[in-house]
């Protein structure tokens, strides 16, 4: 999970965080995390279980991007009926604001 995090981080609009030290998410954001999700789940994949980023959020404060993942996992366990995994990673964004 944290390398969903880092790539949505990795889509903040440079321009933006350096003129104003906000962390804005380019579009791109939610389904580049998706990608990496599931380029790093082949594991879950071969069970059957599979990722979805369920929600990106930026805390301005901490300069740091939250990504929610949560998985179905009824085909691994289906006498327990519905389960749902759900984890978050997380990752900070630094760099010079305001320059040039």
């Amino acid at each position: 999970m944290p390398l969903t995090a880092l790539a949505a981080a990795q889509e903040a609009d440079v321009e933006h965080y350096r003129a104003t030290g906000e962390i804005v998410l380019l579009p791109s954001a939610f389904g580049v995390a998706g990608q990496y999700a599931a380029m790093n789940s082949s594991y879950l994949a071969g069970r059957r279980i599979y990722p979805q980023v369920t929600g990106i959020t930026v805390d301005q404060g901490r300069r740091t991007v939250f990504v929610q993942l949560a998985a179905s996992a009824d085909e691994l366990v289906p006498l327990l009926g519905s389960l749902t995994l759900r984890g978050q990673g997380e990752a900070q964004v630094r760099g010079v604001v305001g320059g040039p």
